[in-house]
């Protein structure tokens, strides 16, 4: 028997996961980092990509129509903008300051 059901919490981490990618490849995609726009910009698109599709689903009667999942889609999409920033970071920063040996 089970008492506490976490079916909730699953909607809520499929929907981060679903846009950890895209938070991602945006940025990549169009290079918005180098112009230092990559967080702004990125959420943008996330959340408006999110709510075109929470409007589809409202109009065509699919699925339910949520907040929360704007929220949390919006929320993977930044983390997926984080993590591309803070792998960009750390490459350059090892292109920077990590001593190669000379070849003679």
């Amino acid at each position: 028997v089970h008492i506490i059901s976490t079916e909730p919490l699953e909607g809520i981490f499929l929907n981060i996961l679903l846009y950890i990618p895209l938070g991602y490849l945006l940025p990549y995609a169009f290079g918005w980092f180098s112009r230092g726009l990559l967080l702004w910009k990125t959420i943008l698109a996330g959340f408006l990509l999110s709510c075109a599709t929470e409007a589809i689903q409202l109009h065509y009667h699919m699925g339910c129509y949520d907040l929360d999942d704007i929220m949390n889609n919006t929320l993977g999409t930044a983390i997926g903008a984080l993590l591309y920033g803070l792998l960009l970071w750390f490459f350059d920063y090892r292109k920077r300051h990590i001593k190669r040996p000379r070849t003679v």
